[in-house]
């Protein structure tokens, strides 16, 4: 989507009794890793101490110099022990983050009793979960994504969506029941004629449906990292749920593996071999983008493979078994092994193979009650990078989970995020205490310009004395989100401004006036300001009314 800024950005400096501040600001950080102990059984382990742990930086061990045991509600009997250890003494701290909840389900993929089986179990847990304050938000994906859900911690409102989703039809499969059937039309057509359907034909029907198979995985992966996306820049826990048949970097093995498994329909099918035709289907690094997204936004992936017991078996039904040029079955189905690798590199944990869906949402509910948070500090300014992490726990015969990188932002390029986030989920801070306001717009061409008016109280800016005069820096930052969903890249425009020192007691606010040029489609604007010396922000919500051309809302 387009973005133009047209920012004639006017400071204007209000008179009004104010006092500015002087300040230095020195900035500490610390990198906080959230780390998940389970033993055998997959019970989360407490009672571990500082020492327990080694934590390393692009294989630099660092020193660990934030520690916390969080611990919430969970039964004794789902907690795990030391060996002939009693728990430690230090407290155990109550997580009072916010916990935001995001469910991806996947309609395009799964069929009607999967679904059946899987939504009262996630009904449970989200209502077992869910605390005032909360964000629980629900998307379906059928080929396009739906939300069912805006953040809310309310539970009738929580409760009805999924009880809602659970009445609708599933949408199934698509190019895999269309390729099933123009297999079994094909071999039934020989099979009248008395002979048997060549493996040519089989394998050119095939490759119509990869190709479709191919496209749908490509849209349902950029409909995950959208959804991803909305939760970037927001303060808090931050989970995605994912319950889906399908997400394969692959689509096209799956296809031409389940002509190997019935190749004895075909003249020719004994010499079948299914990998080569695959290969030109494969989605070069599908799972690393989507791990890629999440450990950027600090979102921790959990998909739940909702095929149960069956999953390595796509394109089967229960009574049959696949099988690779004569030999026992195997399990090279990229779909799992891909839900596998996302879970993994998020510090998640994948479903697959069962239909215990009770266990599967149990093991996030103690994921998200039983957990260690380890800190360290960095030096140096800020950079734009991606950081590996690894955790060893010392103490031997327990699981460690934990993501595998830590992506570290500018100031500049955080506010990017939490400005787009803004459009989602209306940010509770506001530093800077801005209010914003909109004009009438005005048409220009296929679009319309917006003039937005930013308030910004002198008292909330840091002001550097230069001779007689003070100076001050900020950064207005601005995205839009369009009607159809599509969300603007972030704009940014930077303003100075200056004035007699001796007249600061008389300074109320900076007034910055700008016009914002945005698609006629745009139904909200979200507006941030950085203040340049202090890293301050302040972050405002324009809702444009359905018909263009009278002032908008904001928040």
């Amino acid at each position: 989507m387009r973005t133009v800024l047209a920012l004639s950005l006017l400071a204007v400096l209000t008179h009004g009794a104010a006092y500015g501040q002087f300040s230095e600001t020195v900035e500490v950080r610390v990198t906080n890793v959230e780390v998940i102990v389970t033993d055998k059984a997959g019970k989360p382990v407490p009672g571990l101490t500082k020492d327990d742990f080694e934590i390393y930086e692009n294989d630099v061990r660092q020193q660990i110099t934030n520690f916390a045991e969080i611990g919430e509600s969970v039964p004794a009997g789902n907690l795990a022990t030391v060996p002939g250890e009693t728990p430690a003494e230090a407290p155990v701290t109550r997580d009072i983050r916010r916990r935001l909840i995001s469910v991806f389900i996947d309609n395009a993929s799964l069929d009607t009793g999967n679904r059946a089986s899987v939504l009262p179990q996630l009904r449970q847990f989200l209502a077992s979960n869910v605390r005032p304050g909360d964000g629980i938000a629900i998307y379906s994906w059928a080929n396009n994504l739906t939300v069912q859900l805006e953040p809310t911690s309310d539970p009738a409102e929580i409760a009805a969506a999924v009880d809602n989703l659970a009445s609708r039809n599933a949408v199934v499969g698509n190019w895999r029941n269309d390729f099933r059937g123009e297999l079994d039309f094909l071999i039934a057509a020989y099979k009248d004629r008395g002979e048997k359907a060549r493996i040519e034909d089989a394998i050119s029907t095939t490759e119509t449906h990869a190709v479709r198979g191919s496209s749908e995985m490509r849209q349902k992966a950029a409909a995950i990292k959208s959804v991803i996306s909305s939760l970037r820049g927001i303060e808090g826990r931050k989970i995605l749920v994912m319950l889906t048949q399908s997400l394969s970097s692959n689509p096209g093995e799956e296809a031409f593996q389940y002509i190997d498994s019935i190749r004895h329909e075909f003249t020719g099918g004994d010499r079948f071999n299914p990998f080569p035709h695959a290969k030109p289907y494969a989605i070069e690094g599908l799972a690393g983008e989507i791990s890629t997204a999440a450990n950027s936004a600090g979102v921790t992936l959990y998909p739940i493979h909702a095929a149960g017991k069956w999953a390595d078996n796509e394109m089967l039904d229960a009574s049959q078994t696949m099988t690779v040029r004569g030999g026992p079955a195997i399990n090279t189905d990229t779909s799992t092994q891909t839900l596998h690798a996302v879970a993994e590199d998020t510090g998640g944990k994948a479903l697959i193979g069962s239909s215990n869906f009770k266990l599967a949402f149990d093991t996030i509910s103690n994921d998200l009650n039983v957990y260690y948070s380890l800190g360290y500090r960095t030096d140096g300014a800020r950079q734009d990078r991606l950081k590996n992490v690894e955790v060893k726990l010392k103490k031997k015969g327990y699981t460690v989970r934990t993501r595998k990188a830590i992506v570290e932002q500018t100031a500049a390029s955080e506010m990017n995020d939490m400005v787009a986030a803004n459009l989602f989920q209306t940010r509770a801070t506001n530093d800077l205490n801005i209010k914003a306001g909109i004009g009438t717009a005005t048409p220009a061409g296929e679009n319309l310009v917006h003039p937005l008016t930013i308030s910004i109280p002198t008292s909330t800016l840091t002001l550097i004395p230069d001779g007689t005069d003070l100076v001050g820096k900020f950064s207005v930052f601005a995205a839009f989100l369009r009607s159809d969903g599509a969300v603007s890249s972030v704009g940014r425009q930077t303003q100075q401004f200056r004035f007699p020192a001796a007249s600061l007691a008389k300074r109320k606010e900076v007034t910055v006036k700008l016009d914002v040029t945005a698609d006629a489609r745009v139904g909200a604007i979200s507006l941030g300001v950085m203040d340049e010396a202090s890293s301050a922000t302040g972050f405002a919500l324009v809702k444009l009314p359905a018909a263009a051309g009278t002032g908008g809302a904001t928040e």
